[in-house]
């Protein structure tokens, strides 16, 4: 008994430990994982900006992720922002933020200000010039 009572809390602190981990890193992967499907789910034409905030939160919410912010910014030709997506889109960038404090289970004390960012950017699925079909 004596030898388990000194054992068990050291050894169950391990495996709790590795639970939190691997769900960190789960985190991680989704939070990529889910920016990049957005921006593809809006790089095609008539794409809206709420579908695209729409599908990241979907992808976020197979892990139950809480109180994530998800941020599309689509920009034109010229690099500057717009405030909607439109047949001048050519780039759009996702950026899904998850804040560890809020979802973690065990390690809240050592992960307040800790926040998992994850950008991507994909060009629009546009085309501006003239297609006869002859390759001209």
């Amino acid at each position: 008994m004596i030898e388990f009572a000194i054992v068990a809390i050291p050894m169950f602190m391990l495996i709790f430990g590795c639970i939190e981990f691997a769900r960190v890193s789960m985190m991680e992967s989704l939070a990529q994982n889910a920016a990049y499907e957005a921006a593809r789910h809006v790089m095609v034409a008539g794409a809206k900006k709420s579908e695209a905030e729409a599908e990241a939160n979907r992808i976020l919410g197979f892990l139950g992720t809480r109180d994530a912010e998800v941020t599309v910014t689509p920009e034109d030709p010229t690099g500057a922002a717009q405030s909607g997506i439109d047949e001048h889109t050519a780039k759009v960038t996702v950026r899904v933020r998850i804040p560890m404090e809020r979802n973690v289970i065990y390690l809240n004390r050592f992960t307040k200000d800790v926040t998992i960012e994850k950008v991507t950017t994909l060009t629009t699925e546009r085309y501006s010039g003239y297609f006869d079909g002859n390759g001209s």
